[in-house]
């Protein structure tokens, strides 16, 4: 099948046995009674459109050997959605009887995911960790009240509740809708509010809701004072998957992620089908055991990092996870550290933020001599070939060429795509970034894979070289318009932007007063310097970091951060 070949690849560049690891369906063949008929639903269409989480981030810690202070650095940037003022990362500090600690937190909840105590530091990232799984339940035809499992017929669990919903016209501003959640042994059946057309019903199970807690688990990093205490302290996280890094002051490095996640016997990359029969076992098998869950403390090397990319080894007994960001920006990370490691140099804190602000694009250094030996071998094109020609891959505000490659290597994925999937698919499908980029990059090294064809053109095979051609044009067509006839002045940082609203005024007059921009943004969704945009929305970023700090653990007086788009409410406070 040749959607198959769509599969996400996930790279562990730490583990060389795997080489690659290409997403596999491990569920059982499901047949459905009827095709899952959602297209022309509008709940669906809503959820579609409004995209995925834009989360992403980097961590990292170093020991003492590697650090100029003589102590363990702890470093990270939560890449959210910052835009909208005041800033979502919020600034907190604690003066306990008993400890003393500063960092940044969601708020609303307390302690915090990224600072420091006297005695310890923490940052993470979101490890992407699978706890859930859709079930494809079927409705008992004798009785619509039930449902079947295993050979008996089973009562829906009912749950009445109540949305107050803003409006206008009621008389106190909100109207008043009454629904019922109808519940399966696994979970709330999700298909009764998205419209799906069938007689198959599907379920949703959630580990942390099977696992819940009378808190968050965070407030217990605040009293830690060792690396070990810490690790202990993270038991206690149960409901959310983060990759913690975390540091104390005897200088002990660690690694852990977080969260409950099911020991599946089957099951994860696809919805698992409910059998009527007797056949049917629990694909839930208990928990993944915490001492199995994936950490690593003080590696022979000195550093530790994540980057949401695949954390898994290929020996790794348990299904984990075969959705991850592609690599890029966790390679890259590892070049600048072993930049330090081989000139035997100590870094130092401006260091840190040197690598915080790196904008190397590993991805289009890999594919970019290909873009340039089709473009340049063609006249109407030649000209976009030497942008990239003199690039150093270096997505900065003032280069030409990133705004060249983005919108080549964008317009080729549709090109690519668009044709057997349709374009209204093809763009759902690119707009997941991290399900699809380290798998294109894989055809466009190959070169000859069949899916550069347009199969519109019935009577011609197109190579890839000529899509790239295609792609070119499609990208001279959108920016002549916008940025003149040259493309070296075409300017990233005059497209590449950011800015900043205010919620009294999102939109229209007055809104640049209250809020700020549009700023020139380097960086790309590739690089640690992060600034991610939507696939159909391109060059305005909605995702970059919301905090970026950086803690030596030899300087118990201050930790150096800035919070994106401050930390105060009020308009026109110099904090916002």
């Amino acid at each position: 099948d040749r959607t198959t070949e769509l599969l996400p690849i996930n790279r562990n560049p730490e583990d060389t046995a795997s080489g690659q690891h290409a997403t596999e369906m491990k569920a059982a063949e499901i047949f459905f009674a009827e095709p899952l008929q959602v297209a022309d639903d509008r709940c669906v269409q809503a959820l579609l459109d409004a995209g995925d989480l834009q989360v992403g981030s980097n961590n990292w810690v170093t020991s003492p050997r590697l650090s100029s202070s003589g102590h363990a650095m702890v470093v990270g940037d939560p890449h959210l959605d910052p835009r909208m003022l005041p800033g979502i990362m919020y600034a907190v500090g604690y003066v306990l009887p008993d400890a003393r600690a500063v960092g940044a937190n969601v708020p609303g909840i307390p302690g915090f995911t990224i600072g420091r105590t006297e005695h310890i530091a923490t940052a993470v990232t979101n490890n992407y960790g699978d706890a859930q799984d859709l079930y494809i339940e079927t409705i008992d035809p004798q009785n619509s009240q039930n449902y079947l499992e295993a050979g008996k017929s089973i009562p829906f669990l009912v749950e009445r509740q109540t949305l107050k919903i803003k409006d206008k016209s009621a008389a106190d501003g909100f109207r008043q809708e009454d629904f019922e959640v109808r519940l399966t042994s696994r979970g709330p059946v999700v298909s009764d509010v998205l419209g799906i057309k069938t007689d198959k019903l599907l379920s949703l199970r959630w580990a942390a809701a099977q696992n819940m807690q009378p808190q968050m688990g965070l407030t217990n990093l605040l009293t830690a004072k060792t690396v070990a205490e810490v690790d202990d302290a993270l038991r206690t996280v149960t409901s959310i998957v983060l990759n913690f890094v975390f540091a104390d002051t005897s200088g002990n490095i660690a690694w852990r992620a977080t969260g409950v996640l099911p020991n599946r016997s089957f099951g994860g990359t696809a919805p698992v089908p409910i059998p009527s029969n007797n056949s049917w076992q629990d694909n839930w098998r208990g928990w993944i055991p915490f001492e199995e869950m994936p950490h690593q403390l003080n590696p022979q090397r000195g550093w530790l990092g994540t980057a949401n990319h695949y954390t898994i080894e290929s020996n790794y007994p348990h299904y984990y996870s075969d959705f991850a960001s592609p690599s890029y920006r966790y390679r890259r990370l590892q070049q600048r550290m072993d930049e330090h490691l081989d000139v035997d140099h100590q870094a130092t804190v401006d260091d840190h933020w040197s690598i915080q602000r790196d904008t190397k694009n590993l991805m289009a250094q890999s594919v970019t001599p290909q873009l340039v030996a089709a473009l340049s071998a063609d006249d109407r094109t030649a000209r976009l070939a030497d942008v990239l020609r003199a690039w150093d891959y270096h997505d900065d505000i003032d280069q030409s060429a990133p705004t060249v490659f983005q919108t080549v290597y964008s317009e080729l994925a549709k090109a690519t795509f668009s044709d057997e999937l349709g374009e209204e698919l093809a763009i759902k499908m690119l707009g997941n970034w991290y399900y699809w980029q380290e798998r294109f990059e894989s055809l466009v090294l190959d070169g000859t894979s069949h899916w550069f064809d347009d199969i519109t053109t019935t009577e011609v095979t197109e190579s890839m070289d000529q899509m790239i051609v295609r792609a070119g044009l499609s990208a001279l067509e959108r920016l002549m318009p916008m940025l003149g006839s040259d493309p070296a002045k075409w300017r990233w940082g005059d497209v590449h932007t950011l800015s900043f609203v205010n919620p009294l005024r999102r939109s229209g007059l007055g809104s640049g007063i209250l809020g700020t921009g549009p700023l020139a943004a380097a960086g790309s969704g590739e690089t640690l310097y992060r600034g991610w945009y939507a696939y159909d929305d391109p060059y305005h970023v909605i995702s970059t970091a919301a905090l970026r700090m950086v803690v030596d653990l030899g300087d118990n007086e201050k930790v150096t951060a800035v919070v994106a788009g401050g930390t105060v409410a009020r308009t026109f406070h110099p904090h916002q």
